[in-house]
């Protein structure tokens, strides 16, 4: 028969993870609410049991199912990859990492109890195609939008093709200031995360970036994305940014909606401010993307976005459709409630996953246009879900 854990065997798995996380003895008592720092040093010790109210605590800061730290075995550690879009601080990364990981895996659990689990139909380029050039990198975004139907306008439809047809895990987190997306690979399978904060039109270009760099993974491996510049932006980023171009900005369609604005071959700002908008991308993926197609000639782009003038009528333009996204992902949620109705978790877990109050909950999910009712039937509570119109 197997021994019951222990609490010097919880003790060595709190102080592990708060190694890990970079987390001090008096930065995560404070957060738990200990007078002094040395009852925590006692738990990880195993001179003093940790209360189920602590324990509960400690998982929550450390982003750890309670179960992780009383389990009768040694819990395996998820490995995964990651690129961040912007490399986090040092002081918080630790803590970032934990949180999008728990996310991803708590994601993956959903799939696993509703048994709708995704297939990942992602084919990385093998390495053999290296080394990359931006011929290469563009011919990749066009084959990419024909093999996916994305179409002349691919914005709009890209979220939901990833998650449907390439099986992608897609989720809005807000992330520290300064990080717009991650792109990860791990036992959860494929996924990006990308910052709900940011214009719609970052969000969009954020999205088929971290794209580029799923597919691009065998030849420069995600661990190794944010290392490879000490500064500035590296060549694997701007190879990352002209794929983001090219799919966002097919290159016939592009060249269309140009000549329907033009007169006389030129354009005024509020027509390129226009055409922009109308792809759904920032002005200035539009005016590289229109610089690499050599239909850009004079001025140079740092002098037109730094022009008062644009900069002005730009942001008039665009302020209207400048709206943040929802956190998390519908689907994610969707297979919450599934799981739920199905008996397979509770409501309690499921607000944990989604750092909500159980009070409000109701207000999440009419936030997103969902609904959940609890009915009566032979005494046997059954969760209801409905989409508000």
């Amino acid at each position: 028969m197997m021994a019951a854990v222990t609490d010097a065997i919880i003790g060595r798995r709190l102080e592990k993870v708060r190694n890990d996380l970079g987390f001090t003895l008096g930065d995560v008592a404070t957060k738990v609410g200990f007078n002094h720092y040395q009852i925590l040093s006692k738990i990880e010790k195993g001179e003093r049991p940790a209360r189920v109210s602590e324990l509960a605590r400690l998982a929550q800061i450390y982003y750890k199912d309670l179960g992780y730290f009383l389990s009768e075995l040694d819990p395996p550690e998820s490995e995964w990859s990651y690129a961040w879009r912007k490399n986090p601080g040092i002081t918080s990364s630790k803590g970032l990492e934990a949180r999008v990981l728990q996310l991803l895996m708590d994601y993956k659990l959903l799939e696993e109890l509703t048994g709708e689990a995704s297939t990942t139909s992602i084919e990385p380029w093998p390495k053999s195609e290296s080394p990359m050039d931006f011929t290469f990198v563009s011919q990749k975004a066009e084959e990419l939008s024909q093999q996916l139907g994305l179409g002349s306008r691919p914005a709009p439809s890209l979220p939901s093709i990833i998650e449907d047809k390439l099986g992608i895990k897609l989720l809005y987190f807000n992330m520290d200031e300064g990080i717009s997306a991650v792109s990860a690979i791990g036992d959860f399978g494929y996924a990006i995360v990308v910052s709900p904060c940011e214009a719609p039109w970052r969000r969009s270009f954020n999205l088929a970036h971290e794209l580029f760099h799923l597919y691009a993974s065998h030849i420069t491996p995600l661990s190794e994305v944010h290392m490879s510049a000490d500064s500035g932006k590296s060549q694997i980023e701007r190879f990352a940014d002209a794929f983001a171009s090219a799919l966002l900005l097919p290159q016939g369609p592009l060249r269309e909606a140009l000549q329907a604005h033009a007169k006389d071959n030129r354009l005024e700002l509020i027509d390129v401010i226009s055409v922009a908008s109308e792809f759904n991308v920032s002005t200035q993926a539009l005016l590289y993307r229109m610089y690499g197609l050599k239909l850009l000639q004079s001025p140079p782009i740092k002098e037109i976005v730094n022009n008062p003038q644009f900069l002005e009528q730009n942001r008039e333009a665009r302020r209207p459709g400048n709206q943040p996204a929802q956190e998390f992902s519908p689907r994610m949620i969707l297979l919450a409630l599934k799981a739920m109705r199905k008996g397979k978790i509770s409501m309690g877990r499921v607000c944990k996953m989604f750092g909500v109050r159980r009070t409000e909950f109701s207000s999440f999910l009419s936030e997103r246009n969902l609904s959940i009712e609890i009915e009566q039937a032979d005494d046997t509570p059954e969760v209801v879900l409905s989409c508000n119109s």
